[in-house]
């Protein structure tokens, strides 16, 4: 089965940052866009490859 979204955990592992980057990130509001279902905070795939996006047309 396709993977949909990551738990923050999974997203960090999954793109080698650590939580603290992570939660850095979004304190500076570059983080993914994120989605909560209930109480656990997602962050879908597509989220994650816009995320990748505009980090890629930082540097240029």
């Amino acid at each position: 089965m396709t993977q949909l979204a990551y738990t923050v955990p999974e997203f960090c592992r999954a793109f080698r940052i650590s939580e603290r980057h992570y939660f850095n990130l979004r304190d500076e509001g570059k983080a993914p866009r994120e989605m909560r279902v209930g109480r656990r905070v997602l962050i879908s795939v597509e989220s994650a490859q816009a995320w990748v996006r505009a980090r890629e047309l930082e540097r240029t």
